[in-house]
């Protein structure tokens, strides 16, 4: 079976999405049913691994081609958007 990809927006950087989304791709049947890609910023989501307790790893793709449908890994398509000043 071709698992879909499926596009998760990170929402409001200063926000609690990112948390969520660590917590959500913390579950491995996720992974067997689909390739979650993460669309948001690597800053906030690194922030966020940080606070939640989990083996999960950035993986920063710029194309779907890269992206690992496996557990234990976060695709994310990094926005470059936000700048911590």
């Amino acid at each position: 079976m071709r698992k879909p990809i499926i596009s998760i927006t990170m929402g409001d950087p200063a926000g609690i999405g990112a948390e969520i989304i660590v917590k959500a791709l913390s579950n491995k049947k996720i992974y067997k049913r689909s390739k979650p890609v993460v669309i948001g910023s690597k800053i906030v989501m690194k922030d966020a691994l940080s606070f939640i307790p989990s083996s999960l790893m950035l993986n920063i793709i710029e194309d779907i081609s890269q992206i690992k449908g496996e557990f234990g890994t976060i695709n994310l398509i990094d926005l470059h958007n936000i700048q911590l000043d």
